[in-house]
């Protein structure tokens, strides 16, 4: 079992940081502007173009997607990866981000659903739902955060005496519903109402002598 994957986590992270300061620097150092012609430009290519044609079926209706002339009222995007979790191991991550007009594009902020399934493969499953649903003209905003886990996770009980290898294993389910609905009384003023529901269920323990001979010292006599 891996035993450090908060600290590769964070060295990749410090790595990937360093990395675009230093790819980013030779622009903000750059004293002087520089001027393009964009007539020397027109029949300029690059491998991403190259390429379009094998991936992409439609270029025209494409070129037009990146140009903003679209009509499109939803975009999605699919991000599978590997992280590190608490309690050591590593967990496979699928994000899922939906977005979406509730009306006029121009009086609508856009929508988003933000779906991020993972698990530990060492029987923990874990199922959010985020939502910022936002209704014609900005109505209204709804908030939500939908969970479901199946989360086993270790325990030492109370105090600073179980050693490491006597945790005992805690199985449990557990269902979040947060949800807040907030009207539009003036610009940039909204008031409204919420609810917020937690439900743990299944919980058990799996027998661990160690566990229970740690506690021998307290009831003993």
């Amino acid at each position: 079992m891996n035993k450090y994957p908060l600290g590769l986590f964070l060295l990749k992270f410090t790595l990937l940081t360093l990395l675009l300061v230093f790819l980013s620097f030779p622009v903000f150092a750059q004293k002087k502007p520089v001027f393009t012609n964009a007539d020397t430009l027109i029949n300029q290519k690059d491998i991403v173009d190259y390429l379009k044609p094998i991936f992409i079926k439609d270029t025209v209706k494409y070129n037009q997607r990146k140009k903003g002339i679209s009509n499109k009222r939803v975009y999605y995007s699919l991000l599978p990866a590997t992280t590190g979790v608490p309690g050591g191991g590593s967990a496979l991550v699928t994000s899922t981000n939906i977005s979406f007009y509730m009306g006029d594009r121009k009086k609508t902020t856009l929508s988003e659903l933000y779906f991020t399934p993972y698990t530990n493969f060492q029987g923990r499953y874990v199922f959010p739902l985020r939502s910022n649903i936002w209704l014609n003209g900005n109505s209204w905003n709804l908030l939500g955060d939908l969970r479901f886990l199946i989360y086993p996770q270790k325990s030492w009980g109370l105090g600073s005496n179980t050693a490491e290898e006597n945790g005992t294993l805690i199985n449990y389910n557990y269902f979040r519903f947060y949800e807040t609905a907030l009207k539009k009384i003036a610009p940039n003023l909204f008031a409204g109402f919420g609810v917020n529901f937690d439900h743990h269920s299944s919980i058990r323990a799996e027998s661990n002598q160690g566990f229970f001979e740690s506690l021998k010292p307290y009831y003993d006599t």
